[in-house]
């Protein structure tokens, strides 16, 4: 029987693999699943929208990433 890590865990990795817990000065960056995309500046999204991570430079001219992860046991190549 094969283990698979549940969402959480695969966002905790991710989390670390992207940097998404370290502190930069101007960006905006994290994950969870408390923060919506109102509150990161994403106005007119719905209240109960929550990426599960983002990394946000203040010059809106650099790259912007916005994480979406699932557990590893969810085949995400069907369609």
């Amino acid at each position: 029987m094969q283990n698979f890590e549940t969402e959480d865990q695969v966002r905790d990795y991710a989390k670390i693999c992207l940097g998404f817990d370290k502190f930069e000065n101007k960006i905006q960056q994290g994950t969870g699943q408390i923060t919506t995309f109102n509150q990161l500046g994403f106005k007119g999204e719905k209240q109960n929208h929550k990426p599960d991570g983002w990394y946000l430079p203040d010059d809106a001219s650099k790259v912007a990433i916005i994480l979406e992860v699932k557990s590893d046991k969810i085949d995400i190549m069907k369609e």
